[in-house]
């Protein structure tokens, strides 16, 4: 009896901890669903704080983008119309530097045509006839006055001569009159002797009178004749002194014209930049004219894609984002390929990072920082414009259709291997003449996916 009772009691007891085990066993796993439910609940409570943080976030970010545009776009007018009148003013002295360029043009003619005639007027005055026969002249009297210088002190002599032999004669005569020796026919033969010699004196003297009126003469000529010479010389001086005064004002004036031409075409030159920056900042504001760039780009398009539908300067925005004009989008059978043009010429590369830094453009002698009217750099803007295509229903696309963005800049620019390396396998950046085939290879891959 005793063993069946402690069995009983045993039995009892073993059911109890039986039961009490089961209890314990349903408390914990009551407790472990009330855990599994709160550690979900409190999952999904995590999980709605961080959708509501990141859609916050995303709100927030969405607004900076939205205002940092709106901020763009005020800076991209005040910009535009800064450059305007930058352009207008440094026009506005191109038209003038042309304008003075062209007058000291003409009035360099004009000191051309003078130069010229006074040149003709010095070679007429050196080879002409009345010059070199007042010059024939002046030396035959030369000649002829030293010609009568030696008649005349020939005549000299002679009448020196003769008034020796007078003398002698005549003081043969005295000594004959004193002896009273002589014949009377030897005085009378001294007496036509004195005679003829006397004659002949006075004819020596009158043809040496004569002479020196001659040489009188002669010198009033070779004055006159020297005189005329003198005046056609300071002529030809006065006419030399004219053209070098003439060359010399040429020289300068065409330094003149020159130095003018040179300003006006800096001006030309800074005014280009000053057209071709506006231009880029035009290609930001939304709807605007297609400039020379955009119009490539379109007959690209026209050219080696006809069949497809190409819209040009379609808003992707929706809701609260405010316009976001792109500046083509091509649809092809499988994809939409939005392209932004940027039209800088250089190297292309960016500052730091490719995707979250700014890009610049570098040329000759400068850098441009490149502009992008939504985030830091092209990249940043167009992924906007896709993000905005993909939630935009306005175009009429399938909601499958994959979103590509292609990054034009001009023929003749140079992409950095660092942007090509590390854009990602939906965008590309190219140049004008590679426009084709990124569109091609876009659409291949789209297609290879389907």
């Amino acid at each position: 009896m005793i063993a069946e009772k402690n069995a009983r009691r045993e039995g009892e007891l073993a059911e109890e901890r039986r039961l009490s085990d089961l209890a314990i066993a349903e408390e914990r796993r009551l407790s472990d669903i009330a855990i599994s439910e709160e550690k979900g609940r409190r999952e999904r409570e995590l999980a709605e704080q961080k959708r509501k943080r990141d859609l916050e976030e995303a709100e927030k970010r969405e607004q900076e983008l939205i205002n940092n545009n709106q901020s763009l776009e005020i800076q991209l007018t005040e910009r535009i119309n800064e450059l305007k009148l930058l352009q207008q003013q440094r026009e506005d002295e191109r038209n003038k530097l042309t304008n003075d360029a062209n007058n000291l043009s003409i009035v360099n003619t004009r000191l051309q045509e003078e130069i010229v005639k006074l040149s003709e007027s010095m070679n007429n005055l050196s080879t002409s006839t009345d010059s070199a026969e007042l010059q024939n002249e002046l030396e035959n009297i030369k000649l002829q006055s030293k010609q009568n210088l030696g008649k005349q002190k020939q005549y000299e002599q002679n009448i020196e001569q003769l008034n020796q032999q007078l003398v002698i004669i005549q003081k043969k005569q005295l000594e004959a009159n004193v002896k009273h020796e002589q014949k009377e026919n030897e005085v009378e033969e001294l007496q036509q002797q004195i005679h003829e010699i006397k004659n002949s004196r006075s004819q020596v003297e009158s043809n040496l009178e004569q002479l020196r009126i001659n040489e009188e003469n002669s010198q009033k000529i070779v004055a006159k004749l020297e005189q005329q010479l003198a005046n056609q010389r300071l002529v030809q001086k006065q006419l030399k002194n004219q053209l070098d005064v003439l060359k010399s004002s040429l020289s300068e004036s065409q330094k003149r014209e020159q130095e003018l031409e040179k300003r006006a075409n800096q001006a030309q030159a800074q005014s280009e930049a000053l057209a071709e920056e506006m231009e880029r900042y035009i290609e930001e504001t939304g709807k605007h004219p297609l400039n020379d760039f955009e119009v490539a780009i379109k007959k690209s398009l026209e050219d080696n894609f006809s069949d497809a539908r190409v819209e040009i300067q379609f808003d992707v925005g929706s809701g609260k984002q405010g316009s976001r004009f792109t500046d083509f989008i091509v649809v092809m059978n499988n994809c939409c390929i939005i392209l932004e043009a940027k039209s800088y010429k250089g190297l292309i590369k960016p500052i730091d990072d490719v995707r979250n830094s700014g890009w610049i453009c570098q040329q000759a002698g400068r850098k441009l920082h490149i502009f992008s009217c939504w985030g830091k750099n092209p990249y940043h803007q167009l992924k906007t414009y896709c993000d905005s295509l993909m939630k935009n229903r306005t175009l009429g696309i399938h909601n499958k259709f994959p979103v590509y963005g292609v990054i034009v800049f001009p023929k003749g620019s140079c992409i950095d291997n660092s942007i090509k390396s590390n854009i990602d396998q939906f965008y590309r950046v190219t140049t004008l003449d590679n426009l084709s085939s990124a569109i091609q290879e876009l659409d291949n891959q789209a297609n290879s996916w389907n």
